[in-house]
């Protein structure tokens, strides 16, 4: 699944001067900017994994020595 597309200020400018058909980007940008709002990309989501146990198994291949099964709990 491929991440949503994040717009850039000059998109979302022009996505905001299209709603108010008089109004051109430069306006737009000048009145947001005139009332402090500044436009930033979201934050990402906050992820956390929490591992409480691992179990690997398998055959440990191309080493000069250490080839062979292996486990790891």
């Amino acid at each position: 699944m491929e991440p949503l597309p994040v717009p850039s200020d000059g998109e979302l400018y022009e996505q905001i001067a299209a709603r108010v058909p008089p109004v051109d980007v430069e306006r737009v940008r000048g009145v947001l900017s005139a009332h402090g709002i500044q436009l930033t990309s979201p934050l990402p989501a906050r992820r956390q994994l929490v591992v409480h146990r691992l179990y690997c198994e398998g055959t440990k291949t191309g080493t000069d020595d250490n080839d062979g099964p292996f486990t790891v709990d």
